[in-house]
């Protein structure tokens, strides 16, 4: 007996009926000059050793990198702003906050590499992150699976390297890498692992040994959505590296680790290896509480401060000078979820990712995307840098760029410099927002419906 998979065989609401006909309609859009993978993009990571180069996790388990393709002689093809629906209450949104200048123009070519899949997880890829930068060792990516482990490859080669499994229990959620000093090599590189179990797991990278397991009990924040780690700090009184052996008051450096969760709280943690490895909570009776749900994101800006981002639709910035007790600002993104936030440090830019309502000092709203958002990075700043004589030129033509991913399976990238985006909204208040609207209604008028012809002649039937 044979199944259709075809929707249009089922019973619909509609509601979403609607919906699949948005995004069909929307799916057509080229803003943000879009890659199209195969299949949905649930994470995207900067790779901060070669310029243009980002990694996406996908949910068919496997993980690609992709080299952006950068010129100078053509600009990206004008970026149209938002078109309001009549549904679904939440849109995918890009949107920039801010109004200090940027010193830079973007240039884009559609010539984009994507290399071949990253192979291995047997369950969708949530969270990827790079080893530490070594002179002497390979670069390894690695991807959190919804399978609870951890694999890694060499980020040039692709070849597999080590899995980190048996230890969470459930669906891995965010990654972080770092390193610290030990007392049995001068620098030991971790990785950070945190899951919808609730633990906070510390693995070496070299022997994927587990040093440090922070189980739920000890973690009542509930499962852990997202880490960041700050600037190192200095520990008074501990053991220090190999070079400290002769100093009579010795200190070692710590890390200290943020972690958003599911309740409306975000922890902090001094990571350190000596004398053994551990997760001491720092003033565990004063977590960071400034959201009134889920915490999706984490980010630290050049100053150090941290952004959030929750699904209460704010966004804001906690003051490091202020022991992280204070709001610095706040941004009411919208009455639907945000996924995410970067700061573009160079432009003076705030981005967010997530839902549709537009609140607060917002400068532009980029519309591409037909379905969730579900990452956001700053590309930094491309080119040269300026030699003599041509400083003005080389600013001229050095940008900063957001790039995007999404559940439609897109990559986009989106101009940060006040030119273009000024250019933006210009043509966003010239069209009205009526872009697709405009094809919805050609769709109209071209008789465009759901029904075969015989079914509306057995709808006009019954309706006599």
């Amino acid at each position: 007996m044979s199944k259709s998979t075809d929707p249009n065989h089922f019973f619909q609401t509609d509601h979403s009926v609607a919906e699949t006909r948005r995004k069909a309609l929307k799916s057509r859009n080229k803003h943000g000059a879009p890659i199209q993978l195969q299949s949905k993009i649930l994470a995207v990571l900067l790779d901060p050793t070669q310029l243009s180069t980002i990694y996406v996790a996908e949910s068919t388990g496997i993980a690609r990198r992709i080299v952006l393709d950068v010129g100078e002689d053509r600009h990206i093809l004008s970026q149209r702003s938002p078109t309001v629906y009549p549904f679904p209450p939440i849109e995918p949104f890009v949107k920039i906050y801010g109004s200090e200048k940027a010193d830079s123009l973007f240039h884009v070519l559609q010539n984009d590499e994507v290399s071949p899949p990253y192979r291995g997880p047997t369950a969708p890829a949530t969270c990827l992150a790079l080893s530490p930068h070594s002179s002497t060792g390979p670069l390894i990516l690695f991807a959190g699976s919804w399978d609870k482990s951890i694999h890694s490859w060499h980020a040039r080669t692709r070849a597999p390297q080590r899995i980190y499994n048996n230890g969470h229990t459930d669906f891995v959620k965010a990654l972080v890498t770092a390193r610290l000093p030990s007392s049995s090599t001068s620098q030991t590189s971790v990785l950070v692992s945190s899951g919808a179990d609730a633990r906070i797991i510390i693995w070496a990278i070299a022997t994927g040994e587990k040093l440090h397991v922070l189980r739920p009990n000890a973690n009542p924040g509930g499962a852990v959505l997202a880490l960041a780690i700050s600037s190192p700090t200095m520990v008074p009184g501990t053991t220090g590296g190999a070079d400290d052996s002769q100093k009579d008051h010795k200190d070692a450096v710590s890390l200290t680790l943020f972690t958003a969760h599911t309740l409306p709280s975000i922890r902090r943690f001094s990571l350190t290896l000596d004398p053994v490895a551990s997760l001491t909570e720092i003033a565990p009776d004063k977590p960071i509480t400034v959201h009134e749900t889920s915490v999706y994101g984490l980010h630290f800006d050049d100053e150090g401060d941290l952004w959030t981002a929750s699904a209460d639709g704010d966004v804001t910035c906690v003051a490091r000078e202020k022991d992280w007790q204070m709001v610095e600002m706040r941004i009411k993104a919208g009455k639907g979820w945000v996924r995410g936030v970067v700061v573009d440090d160079e432009g003076g830019w705030v981005i967010t990712v997530g839902g549709n309502e537009e609140t607060g000092e917002l400068h532009h709203v980029y519309s591409g995307h037909y379905d969730e958002i579900t990452g956001v990075v700053v590309l930094p700043l491309l080119g040269p840098g300026p030699g003599p004589g041509q400083q003005q030129q080389q600013q001229q033509q050095r940008h900063n760029m957001a790039v995007t991913v999404g559940l439609d399976g897109t990559i986009r990238r989106w101009s940060l410099h006040p030119a273009a985006l000024d250019d933006a909204r210009k043509e966003a208040d010239s069209n009205g927002g009526d872009g697709e609207e405009e094809e919805e209604e050609e769709e109209e008028e071209k008789g465009t419906t759901l029904m075969t012809e015989e079914e509306e002649r057995e709808l006009a039937e019954l309706m006599d």
